[in-house]
C-alpha cells in the first residue's frame, strides 16, 4: 500500500520550498486543500496547477490535464494565458541551458496554445450545478484519461481510465459558509 502511494506521483511546482513542504509536490489521488482569506492567492494556486499538471515528463512533470471548477467567477483566461507563457518559457530555459535533447522535444507540444486546451473548465453557480457536474465527471474522465487520476478511487474506479490530472474547485466566499 506504501509502495503504491509512492508510486502515485506528484505534480511539480517548480517552487522548491512548497514541492519539498509537500513531500515532492501536490500528491495525486488526494485531496491538497489550500484555504485562506479572499485575496491570498487560492485562484492562482488553483490556476497555477492547472498548469504545473501539464509539464511534461522530460521536466519531471506528469504531462496530464487538469479539470477546473469555477464556483466564485475568478477565473480569468487571461491570467492564465499568461501564467501559461511563463511555464513554457521556464520549461524551454531549462531544456536551453542542459542542452537536453528530450528536454527540447518535449517543447515542441507545451505551447500556451496546448496548455490551455488541457484544461477543462467549468463555471457551476450554485450546489445543484455543482452536484450535477460531481454526478457527469466520471463519463467526461472516460473520455479524458488524462483528466482521471487526481479525483481517486471512486471516480478513478468509475472511469476505468488512468493517467494524471489536477482540478482546482474555488469555493465561493460569500454564500453561507458552505460547499459541498
Amino acid at each position: 500500500m506504501l509502495q503504491e502511494e509512492r508510486e502515485q506521483g506528484c505534480i511539480i511546482t517548480f517552487c522548491s520550498a512548497l514541492d519539498e513542504l509537500l513531500g515532492g509536490g501536490v500528491p495525486l489521488t488526494k485531496i491538497t486543500e489550500f484555504c485562506g482569506a479572499p485575496g491570498v492567492g487560492k485562484t492562482q494556486m488553483g490556476m497555477q496547477l492547472a498548469i504545473d499538471v501539464q509539464i511534461p515528463s522530460a521536466f519531471g512533470g506528469l504531462g496530464g490535464e487538469a479539470v477546473y471548477i469555477d464556483t466564485e467567477g475568478s477565473f480569468m483566461v487571461q491570467r492564465l494565458e499568461d501564467m501559461s507563457k511563463v511555464a513554457m518559457e521556464h520549461c524551454r530555459h531549462i531544456a536551453t541551458v542542459e542542452n537536453n535533447r528530450e528536454q527540447l522535444e518535449a517543447m515542441a507540444d507545451f505551447t500556451v496554445e496546448h496548455i490551455l486546451s488541457r484544461i477543462h473548465f467549468y463555471r457551476v453557480h450554485d450546489w445543484v450545478e455543482l452536484v450535477a457536474l460531481v454526478n457527469i465527471l466520471p463519463e467526461f474522465l472516460q473520455q479524458h484519461p488524462k483528466a482521471a487520476e487526481w479525483l481517486g478511487t471512486k471516480l478513478h474506479q468509475a472511469s476505468r481510465q488512468s493517467q494524471s490530472s489536477c482540478c482546482a474547485c474555488e469555493p465561493d466566499d460569500h454564500q453561507d459558509g458552505t460547499f459541498w
